[in-house]
């Protein structure tokens, strides 16, 4: 046989090879992969016939399934959903606050606040009523429930509860929006929640919505140079008193937005920095001297009688001394800020409002309330 016969032979059985092979072989599926473009806590891949994974805070890779559907072939995943999600349990007020956005309260059926707590009407109502069950820490009033899935977050405390619940045999997600650095972050974990309900639409509305509000202040802010100084804190009422929080806190990037400078601590090494840092009596009264805003950073559902900021004044600490506080310069973040934080656009136009008055006279200051003496 010639020497070229035998070349085309030769090719031809590599031909015939590498097609058995491939017929052989798992049919990968079709794949999208939808990358957010500010959160960095989840991601979604959707496939043929409707089948998506939802990977959560944990890595936990969730095959959503139609039903009906089959998984998609050669495509590996940790737990598998299959068919519509009736019932929810969310243990964060934050999750269950982007229920109200995507107008799906009706899925969640127990959280972990009671009513009292709640200052979102829809869900509020529900808990009063019982359409909606205050769980509280009871992981059997959870299970009485029968949920199609658990939302927890990522603290120590939520992840040991919710391993708990994953020996009963319950499907737990790690829905860890407060993780994010950036404040559309955290509102893109609206996507997130959508996907589980085919509400990608809405959601992808409702955060273009609020970033398009938030470019119309950025737009104002960015070239500003007479900046603010803002200290965010928060109180521990046992050791140190004084939680300050720092450039790592998505509070820094509400500030900048907004037009102000979050006044944060020097000196600190980069082993202890994190998104809040302890400050002892001494530094922490440097800060409220040089301050010219000043934002308590926690709703006063557990403060009750407090009427302004001197009710947290301590022997070294008296924030009537404070300029911001002669200035009237003092607030608090509104009794529903850690369960609306999807909806960014009105708190950064409320703190552009509070921090550049003359640049926004057309704004009001809904999500933060006045905490000095008048």
């Amino acid at each position: 046989m010639k020497t070229k016969e035998i070349s085309r032979l030769l090719a031809a059985l590599l031909v015939l090879a590498f097609t058995v092979a491939t017929c052989n072989a798992p049919i990968l599926a079709m794949q999208t992969v939808t990358q957010p473009e500010y959160a960095i806590g989840f991601n979604i891949e959707y496939f043929a016939d409707g089948a998506k994974i939802l990977i959560d805070g944990a890595g936990q890779r969730v095959l959503l399934l139609p039903e009906g559907g089959t998984a998609p072939e050669g495509v590996s995943y940790d737990v598998e959903i299959a068919g519509p999600i009736e019932r929810v349990v969310a243990l964060s007020t934050t999750q269950a606050g982007h229920f109200a956005k995507l107008n799906i309260v009706e899925k969640l059926k127990g959280v972990a606040t009671a009513a009292d707590r709640w200052y979102i009407p829809e869900i509020k109502e529900a808990v009063e009523n019982g359409k909606i069950v205050n769980v509280a820490d009871d992981n059997e009033a959870i299970m009485a429930l029968d949920p199609d899935l658990v939302l927890h977050g990522s603290a120590a405390r939520d992840v040991e509860r919710a391993e708990l619940l994953k020996t009963a045999g319950l499907t737990c997600i790690q829905f860890d929006d407060s993780k994010e650095d950036h404040y559309l972050g955290r509102a893109e974990w609206l996507k997130f929640l959508g996907a589980f309900f085919d509400k990608e639409e809405e959601a992808e509305q409702l955060v273009a919505e609020n970033k398009q509000r938030v470019i119309a202040v950025t737009n104002q802010t960015a070239d500003i140079a007479e900046r603010p100084q803002v200290l965010w804190f928060y109180y521990s009422s046992s050791g140190v008193n004084w939680n300050v929080y720092t450039e790592l806190d998505y509070i820094s990037t509400l500030v900048e937005a907004a037009g102000g400078d979050l006044l944060v601590p020097t000196g600190l090494s980069a082993s202890n920095v994190s998104t809040a840092v302890k400050v002892q009596d001494e530094d922490f009264l440097s800060l409220i001297l040089g301050a010219d805003v000043i934002i308590f950073g926690r709703s006063l559902a557990s403060y009750p009688t407090a009427t302004d900021l001197t009710y947290f004044n301590n022997s070294a600490i008296d924030f009537s001394e404070a300029p911001a506080f002669q200035q009237g310069a003092c607030y608090v973040v509104a009794s529903d800020w850690f369960q609306a934080t999807a909806d960014v656009a009105p708190i950064i136009e409320s703190l552009a409002a509070l921090l550049q008055p003359e640049i926004f006279s057309d704004l009001s200051v809904t999500k933060f309330e006045k905490f000095f003496l008048e």
